[in-house]
Order: C-alpha cells, then structure tokens, then sequence
C-alpha cells in the first residue's frame, strides 16, 4: 500500500478523534464514557420506538452501528454509509431513524457548524417524482449531502421515459458514487450484498462495496 495513502489516513483519523473529542466534551477512551453514551443510544431508541427491545443477537449489530456513530475505528467504516438489510419486520427503517437522531447528537458538525442529518426518502417518492419531472426530478436526490432511501428494491424496476425503459434508482445510486468523497448515502432495504446485481447492474454492485457498510438485520423484530 502507498504509504502516503497509510499517513493520511492516519491523519485524518486523528484529526476525526481530536473533533470527536470537541464535539461530545468525552473521552471515548474511557469504558464509562462510552457506557453512558451507549445508554444514551438506547434512550434514543425508546423515544423513537416505544417498548424498544434489544435482542441478544440484535446486540452485535447495534454495538457495531454505535461505533459507527460515533466514529470509533471497528468494524464498520465511518466514512461509508449504511446498508441496512434483512427480512421484512426487523426493523430496519426503524432502526434507521433511531441512528439518525443519536447522530445529530454525537456525530461531528461540518465545516459550517451544521449537524449530522440525512434525509430519509422512500424510493417510491424518489420514482414519482421522476415520473413527474424527469431526470431533473431526481438530481436532489443525487447532490444532497446526505441522503437515504428507504425500501430500497420495492420500486418499480423500470421506467418510461420517452420510449426509453429506465431504472430510476440505478440511476440515482450511479450518480451518488461520483459524489461518495463528499456525501454520505444510506439505504433500508430486503436486498442483500448479492442481489444487488440482479436488481440493478454490475455497475451498481461493483460501486455499492465501496459506497456501503452491509449490516444485516436478522431475528426478532426489537419493536415492542
């Protein structure tokens, strides 16, 4: 590996941790810190889901989306979005608002003082408003900074336009890798890392690896 690309990550990493630090006032090299805010995690999870219940084997999975959060080096890469993925009724969309929130909190602002925050779409909008207004329709999907889509496979696979089949969320996925240096994408969907292919290309597939954390939902559902 080039060993400017190790130092600069090494950097960036550091500079990630000195703003962490800033941000929450905590020192998440101390188990209690980091206790306390995984209990603020979980309050957070009571709020968006009343009666939130934690499985033991739903366990893992949120302490590896808590370190992500958080920005702590594990797992999940800090940089890459989230695929949430499973079986209808785990929870996924769910789980999906409850990290938004605790992000606001926790995450390090932008350059602007801006909070971390993204968007949550269902792709059934994103379709309908290609539908009504063409490419021009989706281009804010593809240039917010942050931007997630919900049920991600339940739209309709294609699309006419002009005499032209299209598949909207190809599109808009494609379009969002160019800008993966600068903008987060997160999506909620039934789709695992395999059947990417099969729904939208080679191309997306290939491109979604470096775009996405895959992180799967599975077992009982931990709504009350």
């Amino acid at each position: 590996m080039n060993p400017r690309k190790i130092n600069s990550h090494l950097i960036e990493t550091a500079i990630d941790g000195q703003r962490r630090a800033s941000i929450l006032n905590v020192d998440l090299s101390n188990p209690e810190e980091i206790r306390r805010l995984k209990w603020d995690l979980l309050k957070k999870a009571n709020d968006v889901c009343p009666g939130f219940q934690l499985h033991d084997e739903m366990k893992p999975v949120l302490n590896d989306l808590f370190n992500w959060c958080v920005m702590l080096p594990a797992r999940l890469d800090p940089h890459k979005g989230l695929w949430l993925w499973g079986n209808i009724g785990t929870g996924k969309s769910t789980m999906l608002e409850i990290l938004r929130q605790f992000c606001y909190d926790v995450r390090p602002k932008d350059i602007d003082g801006n909070h971390y925050s993204f968007r949550i779409t269902s792709v059934n909008d994103v379709c309908r408003d290609f539908m009504d207004n063409n490419y021009k329709g989706v281009q804010t999907y593809i240039t917010s900074n942050r931007q997630a889509f919900d049920d991600l496979g339940t739209e309709p696979s294609r699309l006419n336009y002009y005499g032209t089949t299209v598949n909207v969320m190809e599109y808009v996925l494609l379009g969002r890798y160019e800008r993966r240096h600068e903008s987060f994408t997160h999506v909620t969907t039934n789709l695992s890392p395999k059947q990417i292919r099969e729904v939208y290309g080679e191309r997306v597939y290939d491109r979604a690896k470096e775009m996405f954390n895959f992180v799967e939902m599975a077992g009982a559902t931990f709504r009350g």
